[in-house]
């Protein structure tokens, strides 16, 4: 049954990644696999962003994240993590200046302030050169059925 609730919760994130394209100012990707492009496609990024949980949730019932090999991921980060294996391409965390509550309840309350106030969180870091993408998916988590309020910072 575990198995069954693991494959259709990353079915669900994996339709709820993103893929646009773009051209606009931004940082540098973290990493690159060294694999190959998918095939058609020069340069990939994978843009995503992720805040798991680090109260005391399950990991196996979590909606918002995972552990593999040890180390505890935001679910949209794992899948993310596994575009890039299969794609090769470059990985950009979106990161903003301000910490999230790492508790339920609070990072709730948080992100539904930030959208009614229309927040635009600063972003620790930028792409520099997002031209050089011919394809670029982007991930994130839904929060209040809306964007979280970093990917409007990010997408502007």
């Amino acid at each position: 049954m575990k198995r069954w609730i693991s494959l259709v919760t990353l079915l669900i994130l994996l339709t709820t990644m993103t893929a646009c394209s773009s051209a606009q100012e931004g940082g540098q990707p973290a990493q690159e696999t060294g694999e190959a492009p998918a095939e058609g496609a020069d340069h990939i990024l994978i843009a995503y962003f992720s805040m798991p949980e680090t109260d005391g949730v399950d990991t196996v019932a979590s909606a918002s994240r995972v552990v593999v090999d040890g180390q505890v991921m935001g679910n949209t980060q794992y899948v993310a993590s596994v575009i890039e294996r299969v794609t090769g391409g470059d990985m950009w965390r979106i990161e903003t200046v301000q910490t999230y509550p790492g508790s339920h309840e609070p990072l709730l309350e948080f992100a539904y302030n930030e959208l009614v106030e229309n927040a635009r969180p600063e972003l620790s870091g930028q792409i520099e050169n997002l031209e050089q993408y011919d394809v670029i998916f982007l991930g994130y988590p839904n929060w209040n059925a809306e964007l979280p309020m970093p990917l409007y910072s990010f997408l502007e």
